[in-house]
């Protein structure tokens, strides 16, 4: 695309937390974890590539904090949901 847009929204709710790509390039989701309120007893989350205007749900526990770095050009940035 000639103007590179990176939208990531996301919802809540008791199933866990559903992601989606709402921009035009694909963003890759690295070194992901979901730890407890307090970021102890952390799980690993596997390193997903997400495609422009698609889904990603992820069942994790109301109560814990997710945790990513994400990327389209190189530079990661991080990314943290609270459920």
């Amino acid at each position: 695309p000639l103007e590179r847009r990176e939208i990531i929204d996301w919802t809540v709710n008791s199933n866990g937390v559903e992601i989606r790509n709402n921009g035009n390039v694909n963003i890759l989701f690295d070194e992901g974890k979901h730890c407890n309120s307090s970021g102890n007893d952390c799980q690993e989350i596997e390193v997903r590539r997400l495609h422009p205007r698609n889904n990603w749900h992820i069942p994790v526990k109301p109560g814990r904090k997710l945790v990513f770095h994400t990327s389209s050009t190189g530079e990661f940035q991080n990314i943290e949901i609270d459920t």
